[in-house]
């Protein structure tokens, strides 16, 4: 079945229809007439006069049909009304849009139909006459112009029953409008004698002449003028008028009166009595058919508004300054109403556009975050239950997703019955506030949680520092009262290891020290790799014969040798880690395994894994391995020992050059950490390789070369000075010693030196003053100046690098790392230390 789609003038068609008031009607003989007869001219059991409305065919008359309506989907009418001529569907079985109709396939059995279209006088299609068989058939062209012109007859019928009703309408709305008239004239006139302006008429004529048709008794109040003086001509008026406004009122009239818009205006005058007033006039205008112009309206004194609103605005203007300045929004709340009133203010800490805001309170709570929009409403309808005071705190999310914090304050004002009437309040954003106060609270619980992890650092550190140095203090002791060499050298030694620990506990804080102070710098220099590699090694192996540990080490055989890099750093890094697998590990296998991850043609990738298979760790341990003052638990040093330093320098190491360290690691299973660094290629001639494949006792001739070099000495500490002059001269070196910065020059005007060694603190005069004076004479403008000193950060270098000196050893003074420099500054044409 094909629904008839509805007509394009649908809404057209339906008013014309519903003008008719002719659905649901009692029957009328005349139509019931109409319809028989048709029936009789086509000679069909049935004929109908149906009308369509919006969802139903009705029928107005009808022969041989009992239903009264029926759904328009189905209604062969509703496909009528589409056409602009008389439809015909001889077999409803043949045709498609029919074959399956429910009016075909049961009662009434539709096979026949013929309907014509009723057309109103605008041509809208409300319905049709129709006639119906229940067999197929043909109608004549007779019978066709037939029901053609019954429908034109049923039309006429209709239209002039419209044309009876509407007369009678408009009898009735006339005497009804008279009666209004006479009610409205005598209610005007009351009215004009209470209003406190003036109802009037004005009226401009064509030749520009004005007068005053009709005017109330409050002209005198408005304009100091008695009515009869302006009746016939109101030009009087406008001499009352303020020259500055004369020109606006002028022109608003004329504006009026050729667009026919209302006429509404606040202007000035100048009475002779009251001085300058503002008036408020209002008015319609009506064209006469002599083309003059009358306005209908009224006149009020709005001076005193005037005053209140100036007055106002400056409480207004003061106030927003205020609240602008203060970032606090101002709010007003109609309880009864529902109205919420905001000033400019709270749209921006709302994040809100005018047109975004619906003005319901409802807008409001709908901004506030979910899990805070109960405990905001419960804050509200407390204030209005109890009549106290409304103070809260809330979260609001912007349109853009922004969250900001919010204050809120507002009293409420109660009807005498104690019903709120409105809420006022402010709003301001306490967003930075809170973020304060929430770094403040994160601050406080670092600040808590590093003082106790720096308590129990310092009592470790205590302990750490304190063992090595007793042993020192002891094994002093007991050389000193020992009579048999063998026994004071094994004494000395220990003594040895147990200082050089100590320095490694206090190389420890100095590097962590430099690290916080963004001071640690990364070297590039040429080392061979698989030298460093072997070294560490070295060192290792002899630890596996004191425990039961295997050690191994693995790389990959086509690693680039020599590399520009820091070997110093790169060695502390995996010293750390491989001491810290030994460290926990009892018994079982340690492996350190170096990878090529990547090799381009000047540079490679190496990965540097150390796996242990030691007590292991569990996630939670993990996760605050890399922190200060800290190991994996409290719990370690007191097993194992150590400052809980080593793991966050070497892993700040590892990002200084590029890298991170990872592990894996499982309780009980071991560990695994790794560090990937990339490389710089050296690439190096024939002749450079075998200088750099020089066997130590090449080195050590190079150190012979010093013998005989003239060194001055400057220290103020004697014990300094006795270790470094007794190292000085074991490889043959000449010392003079200077106990201060003014000694020191004075002994180079006496002598010529080949080196100067400048402790950085001393009294009478410091390295740094000493060095500066030297440099001010010519002669020892390139004499080698090198500081001793314990301070070794990069405020200290960088003072004495601005100073003049040409080099820095620090103390305790490496022998090894003393002759390079010095082999350095003397022979810089040799490019190799020892």
């Amino acid at each position: 079945m094909k629904i008839a789609p509805p007509p394009k003038d649908e809404q057209a068609r339906m008013a014309a229809l519903l003008d008719y008031e002719v659905l649901d009607t009692e029957p009328d003989s005349a139509l019931d007439s109409m319809v028989q007869l048709a029936s009789y001219i086509c000679q069909t059991p049935i004929a109908a006069i149906s009308l369509i409305d919006e969802h139903r065919q009705w029928f107005k008359a009808s022969t041989g049909l009992d239903a009264k309506e029926t759904s328009r989907d189905v209604a062969f009418c509703a496909h009528t009304i589409l056409e602009d001529e008389t439809m015909i569907v001889e077999n409803a079985l043949l045709d498609e849009r029919f074959f399956d109709n429910p009016l075909v396939v049961s009662t009434p059995e539709i096979r026949f139909y013929a309907g014509v279209p009723l057309a109103a006088p605008e041509g809208q299609h409300i319905g049709t006459l129709c006639v119906i068989d229940r067999v197929p058939r043909v109608l004549s062209p007779e019978q066709i112009n037939s029901i053609k012109i019954l429908a034109n007859n049923i039309m006429a019928h209709l239209n002039l029953n419209l044309s009876h009703r509407m007369s009678r309408q408009h009898v009735d709305s006339l005497n009804l409008k008279n009666a209004q008239l006479q009610t409205s004239q005598n209610l005007l006139t009351k009215l004009s004698h209470q209003l406190p302006g003036m109802l009037f008429q004005f009226r401009l004529f064509p030749n520009g002449n004005v007068s005053m048709p009709y005017v109330s008794d409050g002209i005198f109040e408005i304009f100091e003028l008695p009515a009869v003086q302006i009746k016939e001509d109101a030009s009087l008026l406008f001499t009352r008028v303020h020259p500055d406004d004369y020109e606006i009122l002028m022109a608003s009239f004329h504006e009026s009166a050729r667009t026919q818009h209302p006429w509404r205006l606040e202007y000035r005058v100048v009475l002779p009595a009251r001085g300058v007033r503002w008036l408020e006039g209002q008015s319609r205008p009506e064209k006469l058919s002599d083309g003059s112009v009358i306005w209908h309206g009224y006149i009020s004194d709005v001076t005193e508004r005037h005053r209140a609103e100036d007055a106002l605005h400056e409480v207004s203007e003061r106030l927003a300054l205020a609240t602008q300045a203060g970032g606090v929004g101002v709010w007003d709340w109609d309880v009864v109403n529902n109205t919420l009133t905001w000033d400019d203010q709270m749209f921006t800490l709302y994040g809100l556009q005018r047109d975004q805001f619906s003005g319901a309170a409802e807008a409001w709570s709908s901004a506030i975050l979910p899990e805070d929009t109960a405990q905001a409403q419960a804050c509200v309808q407390n204030a209005l239950a109890n009549n106290e005071n409304y103070d809260t705190e809330f979260r609001v999310r912007w349109p853009d997703g922004t969250i900001r914090n919010i204050r809120a304050l507002a009293s409420v004002k109660f009807d005498a019955a104690g019903k709120p009437l409105r809420m006022t309040g402010t709003n301001w954003d306490i967003t930075e506030l809170k973020q304060s106060q929430q770094a403040l609270q994160r601050a406080k619980e670092v600040a808590e949680s590093m003082a106790q992890s720096k308590s129990e650092f310092l009592a470790n550190m205590s302990h750490e520092i304190r063992t090595p140095m007793n042993a020192v203090i002891g094994l002093s002791e007991l050389a000193l009262d020992s009579a048999d060499p063998a026994e004071k050298q094994s004494h000395l030694q220990q003594i040895n290891e147990s200082s050089r620990s100590l320095m490694g506990i206090l190389n420890d804080i100095l590097d962590l020290s430099k690290i916080e102070a963004n001071q640690l710098s990364i070297e590039k220099i040429q080392f061979n790799i698989y030298e460093l590699i072997d070294s560490i090694q070295r060192i290792f192996t002899l630890s596996t014969v004191e425990n039961d540990i295997e050690f191994n080490v693995v790389r990959d055989t086509d690693i680039h040798q020599l590399l520009l890099g820091d070997p110093l750093r790169l060695r502390q890094i995996l010293t750390n880690l491989l001491g810290n697998a030994f460290k926990f590990t009892q018994k079982g296998l340690v492996t350190l395994k170096v990878s090529q991850i990547e090799n381009a043609a000047d540079s490679t990738t190496l990965r540097f894994s150390v796996k242990d298979n030691g007590i292991g760790m569990s996630p939670v341990q993990i996760s605050a391995l890399f922190q200060p003052f800290s190991q994996a638990d409290s719990s370690i040093s007191r097993r194992f020992g150590g400052t809980g330093l080593g793991l966050t320098i070497s892993r700040n190491l590892a990002q200084l050059m590029g890298g991170d360290i990872k592990v894996e690691s499982q309780t009980g299973a071991g560990s695994t950490f790794s560090v990937e660094l990339t490389f710089n290629k050296v690439q190096v001639n024939e002749h450079q390789r075998r200088q750099s494949d020089k066997a130590p006792p090449e080195l050590r001739e190079i150190a012979h070369a010093l013998r005989g070099k003239h060194v001055l000495l400057t220290e103020d500490n004697r014990i300094n000075q006795l270790v470094a002059s007794k190292m000085l001269e074991k490889i043959g070196l000449l010392v003079d010693i200077a106990s201060n910065g003014e000694e020191a020059i004075q002994r180079l005007q006496e002598k010529t030196y080949d080196i100067v060694l400048m402790d950085i603190q001393m009294p009478v005069m410091d390295g740094l003053e000493a060095t500066r004076l030297i440099r001010q004479d010519a002669r020892f403008i390139r004499l080698p100046i090198v500081a001793m000193s314990a301070g070794v950060t990069l405020d200290e270098k960088s003072a004495c690098d601005k100073a003049g000196m040409t080099g820095f050893v620090a103390k305790p003074i490496n022998s090894t790392e003393l002759i390079n420099k010095l082999v350095e500054l003397c022979f810089p044409y040799i490019s190799d230390g020892i």
